[in-house]
């Protein structure tokens, strides 16, 4: 038997799973569907430059590595928590919402 390899997917020197021949991490597609509560069709329809099939690509890798996938999720959302927590009150943060509010 032959294994075939999920050909729409690299991995980039930090060890991140992206879609061939760009930006997208494919952790990023499981955290925007997760987060709008997304169907692959409506990742497809977000983002028009990737081609279908190495959106589902992406998510057959997620699937045949959701452990080790679930566990960089978790980091990611406890260290944008910290980001957040940290800065709520810095002074850049309290400039931009003042802004905000005079329009």
């Amino acid at each position: 038997m032959t294994i075939a390899a999920i050909e729409h997917i690299v991995i980039d020197s930090n060890g991140n799973a992206k879609i061939k021949d760009s930006r997208i991490k494919v952790i990023h597609l499981v955290m925007a569907k997760n987060a709008n509560n997304w169907s692959v069709e409506n990742l497809i329809d977000e983002y028009p430059h990737l081609a279908p099939a190495a959106i589902y690509a992406a998510f057959a890798y997620y699937y045949d590595h959701k452990e080790e996938m679930e566990q960089k999720i978790e980091e990611y959302s406890k260290y944008s928590e910290e980001m957040a927590s940290k800065n709520a009150n810095s002074s850049v943060r309290k400039k931009l919402l003042e802004a905000k509010e005079k329009k």
